[in-house]
């Protein structure tokens, strides 16, 4: 009976997910010319199987700060990265780590990116989603992509770290 309890938990905790598809209106602002490789980010959480509400994005200069789940309370987090197209054909590889996502294993969750985007479409989303981790204290999105445009000599090479705090349930409503 414990066994089963445990492998019911674990199976609900790993509801990450991988989605790619067209950006509407709430990509954020990519820095650099619109003719070579861009990204930006938005992560958003709240209640499992409620509403996420946008908790911090790239563009925007403010603290990354999820409330843990709890037994009682699991929170939902889902990170997007979007790609941009530019002025030909472009080609993005790399990952982007969320060590503030809770999967079985531990250590949070690894999204690889190989994808192509054409010119004069709208940004791509790629995300991963999942419960928040139970485990209060500082965490980490990191993304690392090479972004590669035909009659460009260099790749455009995007590596960023975005710190985040993960309090404990109920904090971040008192602050």
């Amino acid at each position: 009976m414990k066994s089963r309890h445990l492998m019911t938990a674990c199976a609900s905790a790993i509801t990450v997910l991988m989605s790619v598809g067209c950006a509407r209106q709430t990509a954020p602002i990519a820095p650099g010319p619109a003719t070579g490789p861009r990204a930006s980010w938005i992560i958003r959480s709240g209640p499992q199987n409620g509403e996420e509400s946008e908790i911090c994005r790239s563009d925007r200069q403010q603290p990354c700060v999820l409330e843990a789940s709890s037994g009682s309370r699991p929170m939902a987090v889902v990170v997007s990265v979007y790609l941009f197209p530019a002025g030909a054909p472009t080609q993005y590889r790399g990952a982007f780590q969320s060590t503030f996502i809770q999967t079985a294993a531990g250590g949070g969750y690894e999204a690889k990116i190989d994808y192509s985007i054409e010119p004069g479409g709208l940004p791509t989303a790629v995300a991963a989603g999942g419960r928040v981790t139970s485990t209060p204290g500082d965490h980490a999105f990191r993304i690392a992509l090479l972004g590669e445009v035909p009659g460009q000599v260099d790749p455009h090479q995007f590596e960023q770290t975005v710190s985040v705090r993960v309090v404990p349930p109920g904090a971040s409503q008192a602050s």
